[in-house]
């Protein structure tokens, strides 16, 4: 994620839109690009404490799904919302209610990252387990 952040940063376009440039970094919506970084070191730690070789699939599937709701969901949207909050002087509230629309997708998301994580988990059985 950091690395996608310097490519962003230096000006090419690999946010939506085809946005880049060091603009990207002073709007209201920097919180969540910060976010990342925090969502997915999250969401490993999770995943990595949650799931093992030793549980059924369904098990797996599952842990991988609470993993990227916690890092993916929570963590990008407390950084989101809150600088969202801040920035724009909207309250913390009507920045939370604002973005609730985009809950829905993200779940939907947060169920194909689990399901995603469960078939590399079962392509790549050599992949080192972390003790």
């Amino acid at each position: 994620m950091l690395l996608v952040l310097v490519v962003a940063a230096i000006g090419l376009p690999v946010l939506s839109g085809g946005r880049g440039g060091l603009a990207v970094f002073a709007a209201p919506t920097t919180g969540y690009l910060i976010g990342w970084v925090f969502a997915a070191l999250v969401t490993g730690l999770v995943s990595e404490k949650l799931v093992n070789r030793d549980q059924a699939a369904v098990a797996q599937t599952v842990g991988f799904f609470i993993a990227a709701v916690a890092g993916g969901v929570v963590v990008l949207y407390a950084c989101g919302i809150s600088y969202l909050a801040v920035v724009t002087g909207l309250g913390f509230q009507k920045a939370f209610l604002g973005s609730m629309a985009f809950i829905p997708g993200d779940v939907i998301k947060a169920v194909v990252a689990a399901l995603a994580g469960r078939a590399v988990m079962v392509g790549y059985p050599l992949l080192p387990q972390r003790a």
